[in-house]
């Protein structure tokens, strides 16, 4: 199936087909969900997510090495850093298992609302057998994330997980509460990936209503933070992005335009499967 079926799918009105067409897509081609963050307040590990969005690659081993430094007796430190390895192994197309394994260990005397823990609770939902077990997972999680403290990175990042797993479910009303709580949630983070994650996420939202306007607006606003800290990978993931809602919005000169900048973008650290999804959406 060509990207612009999946296209086609996404201009559907708000039902499931629609949202699972959009989920779909989001494994595709590009995701809002490739920005997963963990919300650290650790200055090493946000500076390790910033390393990921540039190069995902290369910053496994800089993860690893950071890891080694780990004193192991920092439970809380040391799960922190597996997760974020575990992020930059999904993102440069490795398997994740083993790394996420290794926090669970860490983070095994944790509350389960602990920050780790409902990451990792998170990180079971494709192991659920069906979509009734997957929603009482996300139910479960739910009510922990809305007790972690406002306006804390940690809220911003689970909440874009929630919205992107609601559209999976297909629970379109939560999908885009967490997104918009999350957005607005990132207001004091400025320029900084968590607010470029939630934005990215609510832009994917609000395009399925047909705003496109508005959807083209939070992209620009990923895109400016990803640029600004030099976050090529998730930079070319936005223009991509950007570009299919242009598309969507009958403004195929604007969209040619991001699909090309996406693939300079990408070619900028050698990553060839990003510049031909861009190039896919010039074809």
């Amino acid at each position: 199936m060509g990207i612009l079926s999946f296209l086609d799918r996404s201009l559907l009105p708000r039902t499931a087909a629609a949202f699972l067409g959009i989920a779909f897509m989001l494994v595709a081609v590009a995701s809002p969900a490739a920005a997963r963050c963990l919300g650290s307040a650790d200055p090493v590990v946000v500076r390790q997510e910033i390393e990921i969005g540039r190069d995902p690659v290369a910053a496994v081993d800089s993860i690893a090495k950071e890891i080694s430094r780990t004193d192991p007796s920092n439970k809380a430190r040391l799960a922190e850093r597996y997760l974020v390895q575990s992020i930059a192994l999904s993102m440069s197309g490795s398997s994740p298992a083993e790394a996420a394994e290794k926090a669970r260990r860490a983070a095994s005397g944790f509350a389960p609302g602990h920050p780790v823990n409902l990451m990792l609770r998170l990180g079971e939902f494709d192991g659920r057998e069906d979509v009734a077990a997957k929603a009482r997972l996300l139910s479960s999680v739910e009510r922990d994330v809305r007790s972690l403290p406002a306006g804390s990175a940690t809220k911003t990042c689970r909440g874009v997980d929630l919205a992107f797993y609601n559209t999976l479910v297909d629970n379109p009303r939560k999908a885009f509460a967490f997104g918009s709580q999350a957005y607005r949630n990132s207001a004091g983070d400025g320029k900084s990936p968590y607010r470029a994650a939630a934005a990215s996420m609510l832009a994917y939202l609000v395009s399925i209503g047909h705003d496109f306007e508005y959807a083209q607006q939070l992209h620009s606003e990923a895109l400016e933070a990803h640029l600004d800290l030099g976050m090529a990978d998730l930079a070319a993931n936005d223009l991509v992005l950007r570009g299919y809602t242009f598309l969507s919005d009958s403004q195929p000169h604007e969209a040619l335009e991001d699909f090309a900048a996406s693939a300079e973008q990408a070619r900028s650290y050698g990553n060839q499967d990003a510049v031909d999804y861009a190039l896919l959406g010039v074809c």
